[in-house]
């Protein structure tokens, strides 16, 4: 529903429809009674939480209020009868639902939102694993590429009607550039890496203020505004400070450059009393910071992808949950210039995981159980 056909976002759905607020979703009592029959729909409603009140202006929210086994134990059901009687009622209820008149699209495609889902899908298709969601982050990502950036390497901030259009903000750059850095860790494609730094650079060139530090929000080749202001309070999403901080210690931190991590010192620097005197303010980017001084961990793993066993290991790595963690996979047939993955190799022709800890590494391993009990060591146990 919210994907354009080649890849990229839509923004919004309505909340209406009908002229009423949420009509298309909420359910009461009474109409899942008489779509399923008072039997079915006995179970139906404990199972979505659906009641007689209702928990939104006297309907209902379909939602798992219990887990099964509760609700097979309240409805004296075995929980394959249950399961069984779900899988014949969803649909029906899903059937009458596209009935319904639906809420209307906003079907523009903004890169600063397409950024944080991008991000967001790639973490997920990871994390789960789930291809489709890292098909999806891939695709979006492509697609902001190809039609959203112009020649001289500036973004577009709208994409509508097959036109891309206005000149894209410091969050626009932030999300999206940070995006493709979470594309990079999710399969190491040097390409995404190289689009991400490209996206550094324009930001930097375009938005940074090297006197008074952090960013405008605005680029220097925007039209000419009575002030260019610098946005830095974290709300519904991340300031374009806090995105841009976030994106370049991550980068920093892959790439080994100093001045990505530079530019975020600045940033941090410009707003730091501002931080301490109002800390809830400034959500991400605090955890920015904490970014840069915390002890970061990098898990590297050579083997053939398509071997078990090296599919063993980057599933161990990352679903493992570490917030500094970089877990990168390289090729035994493929070489690197990142000086993280530089000298890696396979131990003996076996898919092998190098764990380190701020880019100090434990001799490698061949196995998950050992990677595992690695990524969990005792700062104490690294050896240079």
């Amino acid at each position: 529903e919210m994907t354009h056909p080649e890849g990229g976002f839509y923004s919004a759905q309505d909340a209406d429809s009908e002229g009423e607020e949420g009509t298309f979703f909420l359910w009461s009592r009474e109409e899942i009674e008489a779509e399923l029959g008072a039997e079915t729909a006995q179970v139906a409603c404990l199972a979505l939480g659906a009641t007689a009140r209702g928990n939104f202006e006297g309907r209902n929210i379909l939602h798992r209020p219990l887990p099964l086994e509760e609700c097979s134990r309240q409805l004296r059901l075995p929980p394959e009868r249950l399961q069984a009687i779900l899988r014949e009622a969803l649909p029906v209820l899903r059937a009458v639902r596209e009935r319904r008149p639906r809420p209307a699209r906003d079907d523009k495609i903004l890169v600063e939102w397409n950024g944080l889902m991008i991000y967001a899908m790639a973490q997920c298709g990871t994390v789960l694993p789930h291809g489709p969601a890292l098909a999806a982050a891939r695709q979006a990502a492509a697609f902001i590429w190809e039609r959203m950036r112009a020649a001289d390497g500036r973004l577009r901030r709208s994409y509508k009607d097959g036109q891309a259009r206005f000149n894209g903000y410091l969050e626009d750059y932030a999300a999206y550039g940070r995006a493709l850095l979470a594309l990079f860790e999710a399969d190491t494609n040097p390409v995404w890496l190289q689009r991400s730094r490209e996206v550094a650079a324009a930001m930097r060139a375009e938005f940074e203020d090297p006197e008074g530090g952090a960013f405008f929000q605005t680029g220097h080749r925007h039209e000419k505004l009575v002030l260019r202001r610098k946005d830095f309070m974290d709300n519904a999403v991340p300031s374009g400070n806090s995105l841009a901080a976030a994106f370049l210690i991550r980068l920093a931190h892959i790439t080994g450059h100093a001045a990505y991590r530079a530019s975020a010192d600045r940033v941090f620097r410009r707003v730091g009393d501002l931080m301490g005197a109002q800390p809830t303010a400034f959500g991400c980017l605090l955890a920015a910071l904490q970014d840069r001084d915390a002890p970061t961990q990098e898990v590297i793993i050579v083997g053939d992808p398509d071997a078990q066993a090296t599919r063993a290991l980057l599933l161990t790595a990352r679903q493992s949950y570490h917030p500094r963690r970089f877990v990168a996979h390289l090729r035994p047939d493929r070489a690197s210039e990142l000086p993280l993955l530089a000298g890696k190799t396979a131990v003996d022709g076996r898919p092998t995981a190098y764990v380190c800890r701020n880019q100090t590494c434990h001799a490698p391993v061949t196995n998950a159980a050992d990677m595992l009990e690695l990524m969990q060591a005792a700062p104490a146990a690294m050896q240079p």
